[in-house]
Order: structure tokens, then sequence, then C-alpha cells
């Protein structure tokens, strides 16, 4: 191996200007690619791949429109007075004419139902206001006594109104297209309701589209407060790691040049930028570091032993490329093993994070000896013992050699402590809670958060789940048979406490027969039989409001769809609200015909269980490969489980505290596990490869202890002290969980130094698995 670096090592140094004109070229380009960068947040981003309910909502929009929503709502002490009326009806009309709105409804649009001498007559409730309070006292009465319009378009005191906006949805499979329209639309109908607020009412908006049209501008933000705060604690580590410039630029230049290369390379192929891939450039800027930080650390101790600067980078690329090397890769394939998730942000998230891992190794073992190469050493730089005696007696070096104390002179106290550690975060384990919302994506504070809370506590739900009633033959839903179980689901539905409100075919036809029997209160019922459903619904599309049916009633009225807004609420909630209503399904009284549940709440409630499941996976995989590749490495299956003793441990440690402290497993907690793994082995390869080399000394565990303690421990710490400070930079995000994956991330990395430095030595001066002559 040292035959094959050597020759590497000579490469660079041979060919350092076409490789330095490679790198400018490479990075150029790459740099050119993010003019094009896109941010997004979308529930399809989140769907599972190929999942059946996946595909079968497709199937679903198709057959029965866009469940693209806004609600914008109105809040006055009484929405039945004439100027809040009038501006219900200046707004939606207006909005109406917005391009891409399919359909706008309100207690200004909403159609009511009478018979007349041709059959049935279609009119606007609220069409040509009523003079004086009788009329609209009767104009309240009538809107208020309309089952389709209470807790939909009215709250029932009369305090609140709202105005449903239905976005066009053309294309289904035009995930992105689809989103930069909602997005224009979205914007514009803020822009209405900012300029549109008064005196005597208050507006509030609300629905998926606003929250993924809000939830991009986020990200830049957080953009904009992660990488001033990563670059300059990365500066300032740096500095007092070094104290020189070129101890800060290099490693500096290393990681902004891995960031363009990976977020560059993100937008090359045509992705966009997720809440999760967000963190991407912080934390390649910090994780891509450590091979910068050991390359200079390593030069500089050979500085110190009077080597010259030729002799000292060559000998400083042999040493470190190796581990170097494979702490890159096993932290990529930390990151990789995300991959085998079936959600397609979280894969993003695992490759774009393994290449900027492998970017930035390449980038630093090219760039910084080459750099290195034309510039004259330190002045006067401390030689031989002298250094070494300085850096042992200063405030690091003497932390590093009491560890070797304490090391040395506790072990069982260590044993003991890890057990009882492992013991505590066990039963932490077994109160982890898998739940989220993107709702609890912002903090409470968030004026989008504030608004969905109003109008759900006010007058409705602001998501939607639909149960889709299929029958036999054309016409063959209007059976009233099929009709009663659709009423049936209905109550069901109803008394639920998370669903605010259903609406289906049933009630336009329990409408039109009231109708159709001079509004007698009796008739307000399921029609007799199927032609009179049938005739009723023709008498409807004469007058040309048809499109008010679609949402509900397939063209050719083989299927329906019953329309359930529910409360936003975690994926716990809804996981349970979905059991019960699948219970009702397969346990329904009177089966006919095919009932399936659908709508973006169920596949975001799926999308939590495939991403924990995903983690459980990807834990196994990286797991697996890293502890071969130690075993090869080290050329020992006992190596290969003693090194997984000191990084198992902080993820457990870390599962158990959220268990504790009552964090949920998330979209960015369920990640930690995989990413931890894959850094934390960093620091124990560096460690292994540096106690063998001090064991083949003179073959004394304690002595090579103290001696790779004090050496490579230095280093250690370093790139611990960065990898934690920039994830707790997460901190400062606008969304709540990736401050819980930065500041639990922060936590595990301090928790993998702790075992690096205490448990691993233990452990090799416990199991002794390096056989070497002589050994002591």
């Amino acid at each position: 191996m040292s035959d094959r670096t050597d020759r590497i090592t000579d490469l660079i140094f041979r060919y350092r200007y076409p490789i330095l004109a490679a790198l400018v070229l490479v990075t150029l380009f790459f740099a050119f690619q993010l003019r094009n960068i896109r941010y997004e947040i979308s529930p399809e981003g989140m769907r599972i791949s190929d999942d059946p309910d996946t595909i079968y909502y497709g199937h679903h929009l198709e057959r029965f429109g866009s469940d693209e929503i806004i609600v914008v709502a109105i809040e006055a002490e009484d929405v039945f007075r004439r100027e809040v009326l009038e501006k219900i009806e200046a707004l939606s009309r207006e909005i109406e004419a917005y391009p891409k709105v399919l359909k706008v409804l309100s207690i200004s649009t909403a159609v009511d139902m009478r018979a007349d001498e041709f059959g049935m007559e279609v009119i606007r409730v609220a069409e040509g206001l009523p003079v004086g309070e009788a009329g609209m006292a009767e104009l309240k009465k009538r809107i208020l006594g309309n089952p389709l319009f209470v807790d939909n378009l009215v709250s029932r005191d009369g305090a609140m109104a709202t105005i449903i906006v239905t976005m066009e949805r053309e294309n289904v499979a035009a995930v992105h297209e689809h989103t930069l329209e909602r997005s224009v639309l979205v914007k514009r109908i803020q822009a209405l309701v900012e300029r549109e607020r008064g005196e005597g009412y208050e507006l509030y908006m609300a629905g998926y589209p606003v929250l993924t049209t809000v939830m991009p501008e986020l990200l830049v933000s957080d953009n904009m407060r992660f990488m001033p705060i990563v670059l300059c604690l990365v500066i300032l580590i740096l500095f007092a790691s070094f104290r020189t410039f070129r101890g800060v630029a290099l490693p500096a230049l290393t990681v902004v040049a891995s960031v363009i290369w990976t977020m560059g390379l993100l937008v090359a192929v045509g992705r966009r930028v997720e809440i999760i891939t967000n963190v991407i450039p912080p934390m390649v800027m910090v994780i891509g570091l450590a091979a910068a930080i050991h390359i200079l650390t390593h030069y500089n101790e050979e500085l110190s032993r009077d080597a010259d600067r030729r002799a000292a980078l060559s000998k400083t690329l042999s040493y470190v490329m190796v581990p170097c090397f494979l702490t890159s890769i096993t932290t990529a394939i930390g990151f990789g093993s995300l991959m085998s998730n079936q959600i397609e942000a979280i894969r993003d998230f695992g490759g774009f994070a393994a290449f900027g891992v492998i970017a930035a190794f390449l980038v630093a073992v090219t760039l910084i000896p080459i750099v290195l190469y034309h510039l004259s050493p330190p002045k006067s730089p401390p030689k031989g013992p002298r250094m070494r005696e300085r850096l042992e007696a200063g405030p690091l070096g003497r932390v590093l050699k009491g560890l070797g104390d304490f090391d040395l002179n506790n072990k069982a106290i260590i044993i003991a402590g890890s057990a009882l550690l492992i013991a505590l975060a066990a039963v932490g384990i077994s109160r982890l809670r898998v739940e989220t919302s993107i709702m609890k994506y912002l903090k409470a504070d968030n004026p989008l958060v504030v608004s969905v809370n109003h109008i759900e506590g006010h007058i409705t739900g602001t998501a939607t789940l639909d149960l889709v009633f299929e029958a036999d033959g054309e016409g063959a839903i209007l059976e009233p048979r099929v009709l009663a179980e659709i009423e049936r689901a209905q109550a069901f539905l109803e008394s639920l406490p998370e669903v605010t409100k259903t609406v289906s075919i049933v009630d336009f036809l329990k409408k039109m027969n009231q109708a159709m029997s001079e509004g007698d209160p009796a008739a307000y019922r399921i029609p007799d039989s199927r032609e009179a459903a049938a005739q009723y619904l023709l008498l409807f599309s004469m007058s040309g409001d048809e499109e008010n049916l679609e949402r509900f009633l397939a063209y050719d009225s083989s299927a329906a769809s019953l329309s359930a807004r529910v409360l936003t609420v975690s994926s716990a909630q809804m996981d349970d609200l979905i059991t019960r209503i699948q219970d009702y399904i397969d346990a329904r009284p009177g089966k006919g015909g095919r009932v399936r549940l659908t709508g973006i709440a169920l596949l975001l409630t799926k999308t939590i269980d495939a991403i924990v499941r995903g983690q459980i996976t990807s834990l196994g995989i990286a797991l697996a490969i890293i502890t071969v590749m130690m075993a090869l490495l080290f050329r020992s299956l006992k190596v290969g489980f003693i090194s997984m003793i000191p990084n198992v441990l902080p993820i457990i440690t870390t599962l158990g505290l959220m268990g504790w402290v009552g964090i949920p497993i998330n979209t960015a907690t369920a990640v930690i596990s995989c990413v931890a793994i894959g850094i934390a082995v960093d620091d124990t390869i560096h460690y292994l490869v540096r106690f063998r080399k001090e064991l083949e000394a003179d073959g004394d565990y304690a002595g090579a202890t103290y001696r790779s303690l004090t050496g490579v421990g230095r280093a250690m710490v370093y790139t611990s002290i960065v990898n934690t400070g920039g994830f707790l930079a997460l901190f400062f995000s606008n969304f709540n969980p990736i401050i819980y994956f930065g500041l639990l991330m922060g936590f595990t990395m301090m928790s993998a130094l702790v075992g690096d430095l205490i448990v691993l030595p233990v452990c090799l001066l416990l199991f002794r698995p390096f056989k070497v002559s002589g050994t002591k």
C-alpha cells in the first residue's frame, strides 16, 4: 500500500499544473450550474415512488380533478354584514380571474337549487344582495340552513367565511412545472390578502399550496443564515488550530469548492433543493474539513522532524492518503446507505452528500499539497523534540495525556459506565415515537401556522382525505343502496373528531330532491330511484354549473368521491385516523362495490413510515459494509467488530436521549443514525492507523495509547469540534426538524469523540487485537 500511495504522491506533484487547471475548470463548471438552482418543498417530493397508493392517487386526480385547494378565510364580528359580503364577492371575483384557478367557491359564488316551471333552477345564493335588515336576515338564514355551506363556506356562528380556491392540475405527472404555477398563484393571492386587510375584519390563508410556497423561501433564508455562520466557525477553528493564513485559507478553499461541486451536480442533474437536501452545503463544509486538517497537522509534524518541504509533503501524503480515503469512503457509505430509502428526497440527500464527501477528499489531497509545494515552510518552526514538547505542554496536550492516564487506570469503570449508559439509552429508545407533520416543520409563531390554527379552530380543516366508491357499470353509483352506503360513510366520518366536514354527491342529490319537493325539509333525503337521481343530475347540468359536481362524481356516474376535510394533525394522529377509517371500510355493513381511501394526507402519513423503515435498512447496510471494510483494512475481523463499539455507542445514546426528552423520529431526525455512523468512524480509523504504527515501534500497548492520543488525538479533537460546531449552526434554521437534527448531530459527534478517546483505547487494551513481536 505504501508503494502505491508513493506513486500517487509522485503523480500529484509531477502533474500539479494540469491537476490544478482541472480543479479550477470543474469548479467553474459546477459554479455555472448554480445559476439555475431551485428550492422546493412539495407533497409530491415526499411520496413513495411506485407505491400502489401513489399510483392510485394519480388515477384519482385524473378522474375527479385537482384536490389542490387554497383556503382564504375572512373573520368579522358578523360576516353577513353588507360590507363584508361585498368584500367576499370582490375577492372571489378577482381570484377567479387569475390564471390556473379552476374554481372559486364562497358564499358569494355558491349555488342553491329550487323548482321552477321548467324543472330545476340553479341560482347563486347571494346574487343581488338584499336591501334592509330583514333581507339580510333571510339571506343569513338561507345560507346557515344549507348543510353544504355550514362548516365549509361559513362557520356556524357566522363569524368566519371562507373562499376555497381550487387550482388547475392539467397534468398530475408534471410535478415541478405545477409547483412553479402553484407558487405564482399563491403569491398573487398572498399579495391580494395583504392588500385587502381592513378594519372590522381579518384575512387568513392556508392550504398545502401555501405551505409549499412559503417553505422554499424559508429554505433560502436558512442558507443565508447557515453559510456565514458555518464559514465564520470554520475560519475561527482553523485559526485557533494552525494560527497561519495558509492554515485557514487552504482548508476553507477546499470545502467551499466541495460545496460548489455538490450543489452544482444537484442542479445539473435536474434536482431541486428540498428541506433535507438544504443541509448538505453546511454539512459538506464541516465534514470536508477532516482531510484538510489531517493533512496540515501531519505536515507540521513532519516539518518538526527537520524534513524539507518536498519530503514533508511526500511523507504526509503517504501517511494520510489511506486513512483519509477510507474515512471519506466510510462517511460516503453512511450517506449512500440512505439511497435504499423509498423517498426521493432522502435518496437525493444520501447520494449528493456522499458525492460531496468524496469531492472534499479529492480536492484536499490535490489542492493543498500542490499549493504547499509552492509555499515556503513557516518561518523558524520549532523542530524535533521541542515541537512535541510544546504541543504536549499546551492545554490540549495536557488533556490528551490525562486521558491516557484515565484510560489506563480506569478500565473497569469505563466499561461499567458504558454498560450503564447503554441500559439507560435502551429505556429511552423504548419511549421513542414516530411523529411528524409538515405544519410542525415550522415554528409556532410562523404566520402560516397561526393562520392554519385559526382557520381550523373556527371553521374547518385544511387537509383532505377522499373515500372513492366504485360500482360496476355506467350510472351504477346512483343506485339508492349505493348512495345510502355513501351517506352512512359520511355519518361515520363526521363522528370522528379529526374530521370537520364531508361533502359528496349525496349532499347535492338530497338538496335537489328537497328543491323538487318545494323545499319540504322532509324531502332532504336520497332520491327513491336511480332514474330520479339521474334526472336530477341532468336538470342540474342544464343550468351550466355541472363543474360543481365533477369533484364528487365520475363523468359516467360509475364512481363517486366522498371528500373529508380534516384537521392538520401529526402523522401519528393521522395514522390512527386512517386506521379507523380503513377498519370501517373493511367492516362496513352491506358491502357493495369497492371503496378505497386516498388523498395527499394518506401519502404523507405513509411517507414517514417508509422513512423509518428505510432508516433501519440503511443503518444495517452501513454497519455491515463499514465493519467489513475495517476488518479488511486491519486484516482482522476482531478489529472490525471492536472498531464499531465506540461508533454504535453514540448512536444508541442519541436515540435514547431522543426518547427521554420526547424528540420524535421525523423526516430529518430519522437519518441521524446513518449520517452519524459514517462520520463518527472517521476518527476511529485515524486512531487505529496511528495506534498500529505506534505499537509496531516497541510492542507496548500502554505507550502506543499515550502516543496515539497525544499525536492523532489533536486532529481528532479539531475535526470533531468543527463537525459539532457546524451541526449546531443548524439551530438557527426556520424548520424544527432541522434544528433537532443539528442539535442531535452535534451531541452525537461529541459522544463519538469521547468514545474514540476513552472507550476505543480501553477496548484495545483489553482485547489486544494487534499481534506484533514483543507485545507488552
